[in-house]
């Protein structure tokens, strides 16, 4: 299995330069974005086009700021948004 994670600094900006291209070249099974400061309709649409991979993102409270997303080949058994942790979880834990 091979597995990528990588700090994309803002989806958006990286969607305009290669990053569809670099995925398919980096063949991964799971891969791993942080900091996508986006929602998760501006993820879901900087992402379309990227076929054969379940996406499920989690996003800040605030707009603009931090988030993670998950691309992976086969879905996973479960996805588990919050830890538990108010302080790390923020008002939705």
């Amino acid at each position: 299995m091979k597995i990528i994670s990588w700090n994309v600094n803002g989806i958006r900006s990286v969607q305009g330069k290669g990053f569809a291209e670099t995925l398919a070249r980096l063949d991964a099974d799971c891969i791993l974005l942080q900091e996508t400061k986006a929602q998760a309709d501006q993820i879901d649409k900087a992402l379309e086009g990227i076929d054969n991979y379940h996406i499920y993102s989690n996003c800040a409270e605030r707009k603009g700021y931090a988030g993670i997303t998950l691309l992976s080949r086969k879905a996973p058994l479960q996805i588990i948004n919050y830890i538990g942790i108010v302080e790390h979880d923020g008002k939705a834990a």
